[in-house]
């Protein structure tokens, strides 16, 4: 069969070329249309009592953490100009909108619902006629001189409600609550909110010092942007990894040029499917652009170092590369196959993310396969013939004598081989035992990153600001 399967290759690789250029090009077209995952992944399945409860109480008050906070540390807080100034802010903010277009049509959305800040402030009042409290604000004018400011701060330091909330005069530390809209906020129409909120705090800067920005809305985009920015870079950085180890090893262009492009069509393609499936990028997704390269590059080392053996053998380019795919092929596929298996095991877990990653690992892992058994003989055929140095790494006796080694290990040495592997075996075992489960949402970050500091800055401060919802059910009888 392998030997049908080479000819076919070899006496159509013209049309075959063809055919893998334009499903090339239609994959990265979809994957163009790839989005960001802007909603925390499902880690539990629909039917999982925690997840039940949280969409129930989601569906009954709205969705949590929509609230980004932005805090100051200033002594003059309540100068006319530091505080008209906070003031301004808060409006600039409140009134930022997003443009979208469709269909040829330009609308405005706007993702803030309100800000909530010493300058923007609300007391509850008694309504007697009425008999019902209402919420009014604590000014309907700006102040205009430094008494009517000094008047607001004593009005303000008379609720309490507040402090430890909003201010903090322990500290000095002053802050600015941003509740952004659930519907745009988690959807693609956000675009760059979060970065256009710090850009109109950071105009404010000489006045107010170092801002700090939390909050999870701000936590869940600033980790999107890095998987974004890093799974773009990790790709690149590993492409030209591989490109110069293979270069070193085989020292030949032609080497790099096809196991490159075996990876980049592949990563193509696995960015395209995750579109096509209806997927978006998480942080786990993010793994199988690089997943493409770990596994691509061993299929183009397996097949073009058999080529070369085969070449060195008897010097027929043709018969060579139908031995190529005939010899290693099945070996190739098998090895893919398996691989693929492992992946779609997580198909049968109950965790949406986990299916959707193990879905598109296996299938992409199959069709590098099919890239790898398709590119690299159809390349070959079109270069000339290995030079006799690009073979000599087939002479390296460092390589050899550690082949022998291991070959002598082995056979001569069972019992220690077992004995080593055993104790690996209890190390790894151990190393399980010290595991632990953590919900940290930071987790992904470094320690000394900027979210996470900040996010440190507010629990010391204010005893953090992520959300915890308690619910409480009463029955009155």
């Amino acid at each position: 069969m392998w030997q049908k399967i080479a000819n076919g290759i070899l006496r159509n690789r013209l049309v075959i070329l063809i055919l893998l250029g334009v499903a090339t090009v239609f994959m990265g077209y979809n994957a163009t249309k790839t989005q960001l995952q802007y909603e925390f992944g499902k880690l539990l399945p629909n039917s999982d009592s925690t997840n039940v409860e949280y969409l129930n109480f989601r569906d009954t008050y709205g969705q949590d953490g929509l609230v980004i906070v932005v805090s100051t540390e200033i002594e003059d807080f309540y100068s006319l100009d530091k505080f008209t100034k906070w003031y301004e802010l808060g409006e600039k903010i409140k009134n930022l909108t997003i443009e979208v277009k469709e269909n040829n049509q330009t609308t405005y959305l706007h993702p803030i619902d309100s800000v909530f800040s010493e300058a923007l402030l609300y007391n509850i009042v008694k309504d007697k006629e009425n008999q019902k409290f209402e919420l009014k604000k604590l000014f309907e004018e700006l102040p205009t001189t430094q008494i009517e400011v000094d008047s607001l701060r004593d009005v303000v330091r008379s609720l309490p409600f507040y402090e430890n909330m909003i201010y903090k005069d322990s500290s000095n530390i002053h802050l600015m609550m941003i509740f952004v809209n659930e519907e745009v906020f988690n959807s693609k129409n956000r675009g760059n909110l979060v970065a256009d909120i710090q850009k109109e705090c950071e105009a404010y800067k000489d006045d107010f010092g170092q801002l700090r920005y939390s909050g999870l809305p701000y936590v869940r985009s600033v980790t999107m942007s890095k998987v974004k920015g890093e799974l773009g870079l990790f790709v690149v950085l590993a492409a030209l990894v591989t490109a110069l180890v293979l270069f070193v090893f085989y020292r030949s262009f032609k080497v790099v040029f096809t196991s490159l492009l075996v990876v980049i069509i592949g990563v193509i393609w696995s960015v395209g499917s995750i579109s096509l499936l209806g997927y978006e990028i998480s942080v786990l997704m993010g793994l199988i652009p690089p997943l493409m390269i770990v596994i691509g590059i061993p299929n183009c080392v397996y097949l073009i170092t058999k080529y070369q053996q085969e070449y060195m053998l008897h010097k027929n380019k043709a018969k060579a590369l139908t031995r190529v795919i005939r010899k290693v092929g099945n070996a190739t596929f098998l090895t893919n196959a398996t691989t693929s298996m492992g992946f779609a095991t997580f198909l049968l877990t109950k965790s949406d993310m986990m299916r959707e990653f193990g879905l598109v690992a296996a299938l992409n892992i199959l069709a590098l396969f099919l890239i790898s058994i398709l590119i690299v003989p159809i390349v070959y055929s079109y270069f000339q013939p290995p030079k006799e140095k690009h073979t000599k790494h087939f002479e390296k006796k460092w390589l050899d004598w550690a082949m022998e080694l291991l070959l002598k290990a082995s056979v001569h040495h069972r019992k220690w081989v077992y004995i080593s592997s055993f104790v690996v075996l209890l190390l790894g075992l151990y190393g399980m035992s010290l595991m632990k489960t953590s919900g940290n949402i930071v987790d992904d970050l470094p320690k000394g990153d900027a979210v996470v500091k900040d996010l440190k800055y507010f629990e010391k401060e204010f005893n953090g600001v992520m959300p915890f919802e308690l619910g409480l059910k009463i029955l009155f009888i």
